[in-house]
């Protein structure tokens, strides 16, 4: 099992380096890619329990902009409409399980 960004994942089955990939919908896909929509989820604000975010109630999405912003990323550092930069402070990651550990960690949120 392989884990990368959604542009990664397009690559990885372009080059058929893989045969199956599960990415968001928010690319382009290449024609000679098949692809269906396996349905919709719900975005939200995942931090640390000890994170100054977490005794907020967000109203406002300028809360986070002062506080590190955790974002996925490809290799390639292609970026995603929906993993748009929002803080001035941002670290990158390639894969979802290294973003969740660094925000369990308490090092931002994303």
């Amino acid at each position: 099992c392989l884990t990368a960004s959604s542009p990664d994942i397009i690559e990885l089955v372009k080059s058929e380096r893989a045969t199956t990939g599960i990415i968001l919908s928010d690319l382009q896909m290449p024609r000679h890619i098949d692809f269906t929509n396996l349905g919709n989820i719900a975005f939200d604000v995942y931090v640390s329990s000890d994170h100054p975010l977490a005794a907020q109630r967000i109203t406002h999405i300028d809360q986070l902009k002062q506080y590190r912003q955790l974002v996925i990323r490809s290799k390639s550092a292609e970026p995603g409409s929906l993993n748009q930069a929002l803080s001035p402070d941002i670290w990158y990651a390639d894969n979802y399980y290294i973003l969740l550990e660094l925000a369990n960690k308490g090092f931002g949120w994303c």
